[in-house]
């Protein structure tokens, strides 16, 4: 039996209001409390997935950081860090200098030797507490082995404002972040904990340099608060933060009532789990949810969200009687409406609907225009027409400008791949794409028994260019010295500014002798080169190749040996170690 189209659809329409109204009146008495429950575990998640996402990018960046350092320092004595002292001061200042929320990085001595750097700005009450002005940017602590401590305080130039000394009773072998790390071969990551000198907690992050010297990084533990109330979008919602000791270092209001409850109501609860439970407190049903953040601190930490359940389910319940109302009265205001509108609609419908089958298929020639007694339908068939030829136009331009948009895309993904990979100076490549290339070439030479070597080389004196004609005839010499090596190596060797004065070549498939031969070559090449304002110039060269199970760090290692004793020979030479490996 068919059925008339005023019908069928008049009956769709009552079939359709009856059994959402049903729904509507279902889910007011039945699933409040879910809805309330799903909505909280939503916002819940969202605002777990927010400080576990800022934990891990605040890990990262300081492992990052750590393991950087630990590299460049490694191995190093108290004897060869205080003779450079100025140039690591540089180089502690200038790290911390772009990284929030790094509070301080030092290093503790075996023999109870502590160097410190602090940034001033982290908390304005390091500069009352060490009498710094405003131009104080940075806090030295200096500690030698008879417990004499320097206090030394410098401008954003590094220039030294004033210092202090006082005796010290600071024994660097029983702190917790010396312990915890030495003789250690990875980095450990202490607290949450308060610090001493500001009123914050934060992360001590440690790593062994080796000689019983360690080195660490003090970082603040984020300020969970801003992210839990930009977060929340129910407003009578509250969440704080709590460690395994039960101790709460977030919350987005001051503690109540409430709070401590649910603390308390914590004790006697499994924790290792995620919890969500009903209390009633003085009469009144809180629905909270607690569960452990991946944070992989010393102490445990755990989120809790809690809300009075009444005004969790009242927003839902007063929409719901809204809806009812609308429902209900759009119900008798569209019954004779539907059903005069189905005889003059549903016609014009159906033929508009095989009009845009046609421009579907793409067959604009074959489209008529409808006719109709509604205006609007009238319209949208001349529109059709419109838009078929529109629709042909567009797609063949929209394809051409993807086209386009492809190849500039692709374009400027090289461009920003080549500036990564490129130290910004000399032009030359950085650090990162030596790193990548020694470990292809190590495992180019693991898979087809190939040999290959590096060119480690360091400006001879170049601290004095600086000092006596300043940093940018500085650049003017590194410019020079890199084209130099540029243009006298060969196509397939790699060249790349190792860090300040110091350059390294990779050369594939060479053996010692031929590595040995081309660094004599670079050598010559420098000392006749007239260089911009200094004139002459010459440069030391230690050169190392790949034995079998060598690692990035051995063959960079033998390398540095290598350098330095052509430096220890009276510089300007080539020196190798590899005979005494051989």
């Amino acid at each position: 039996m068919k059925l008339p189209i005023r019908i069928t659809v008049t009956g769709l329409f009552l079939i359709l209001s009856v059994l959402i109204m049903l729904v509507m009146f279902y889910i007011q008495s039945m699933i409040g409390k879910d809805l309330a429950r799903s909505t909280m575990n939503d916002y819940f998640k969202i605002i777990s997935t927010e400080i576990e996402h800022n934990i891990d990018s605040i890990n990262i960046e300081s492992n990052t950081l750590v393991q950087t350092n630990a590299s460049y320092l490694k191995n190093i004595t108290y004897e060869d860090f205080y003779k450079n002292k100025n140039k690591y001061l540089e180089y502690f200042t200038s790290q911390l200098e772009h990284t929030e929320g790094f509070y301080s990085m030092y290093i503790g001595f075996k023999e109870n030797q502590f160097y410190e750097i602090i940034k001033l700005d982290i908390d304005e009450n390091l500069r009352k507490k060490y009498n710094a002005k405003m131009d104080d940017k940075w806090l030295l602590v200096d500690i030698d082995k008879n417990f004499n401590e320097t206090l030394s305080l410098f401008d954003k130039n590094l220039k030294r404002t004033s210092f202090k000394i006082t005796r010290s009773d600071y024994l660097v072998s029983q702190r917790p972040w010396y312990k915890s790390s030495i003789n250690k071969n990875k980095i450990t990551k202490i607290g949450p904990y308060a610090f001493a000198s500001i009123h914050s907690k934060g992360l001590t992050y440690s790593v062994d340099l080796g000689n019983e010297n360690v080195f660490a990084l003090d970082v603040l533990h984020n300020d969970f608060s801003q992210i839990v109330n930009s977060q929340n979008s129910i407003k009578s919602l509250e969440s704080f933060v709590f460690t395994e000791n039960f101790d709460s270092i977030v919350f987005n209001k001051n503690k109540d009532f409430i709070h401590l409850e649910i603390l308390r109501d914590l004790h006697n609860k499994d924790l290792s789990q995620k919890i969500e439970n009903v209390k009633v407190i003085d009469g009144k049903e809180y629905l909270y949810t607690v569960s452990l953040l991946d944070t992989d601190y010393t102490l445990k930490e755990y989120l809790v969200s809690y809300v009075l359940l009444d005004k969790m389910i009242a927003p839902f319940m007063t929409k719901f009687q809204k809806i009812d109302t609308i429902m209900i009265v759009l119900f008798f205001i569209l019954l004779p409406i539907i059903w005069y509108l189905a005889s003059i609609i549903v016609k014009p419908i159906l033929l508009l609907a095989k009009v845009s089958e046609k421009v579907q298929n793409r067959e604009f020639g074959k489209i008529v225009p409808v006719d109709g007694f509604v205006y609007e339908i009238d319209l949208l068939s001349k529109a059709f027409g419109s838009m078929a030829q529109s629709i042909d136009l567009y797609q063949t331009d929209l394809e051409k400008i993807v086209e386009k948009r492809t190849k500039e895309l692709e374009n400027k993904n090289k461009e920003l791949q080549l500036l990564s990979v490129t130290d910004k100076l000399t032009n030359i490549y950085n650090r990162i794409m030596l790193d990548k290339t020694i470990d292809d070439e190590i495992t180019k030479s693991k898979a087809s028994k190939t040999q290959f070597g590096i060119i480690l080389i360091d400006i001879d004196y170049f601290k004095n260019v600086n000092d006596t004609h300043g940093h940018q005839v500085g650049d003017m010499v590194l410019v020079a010295f890199s084209n130099i090596l540029k243009e006298n190596i060969r196509d397939i060797d790699l060249l790349g500014r190792w860090g300040g004065e110091e350059f390294l070549i990779v050369c594939s498939d060479s053996s010692l002798s031929k590595i040995l031969s081309l660094a004599e070559q670079l050598r010559i090449s420098i000392e006749k080169y007239n260089f911009p304002v200094i004139t002459n110039k010459t440069a030391s060269f230690g050169v190392s190749t790949y034995i079998e199970n060598d690692t990035a760090e051995t063959i960079i290692g033998r390398a540095d040996e290598a350098l330095y004793k052509a430096k220890e020979e009276g510089r300007n030479r080539v020196e190798t170690i590899e005979l005494n490996y051989n």
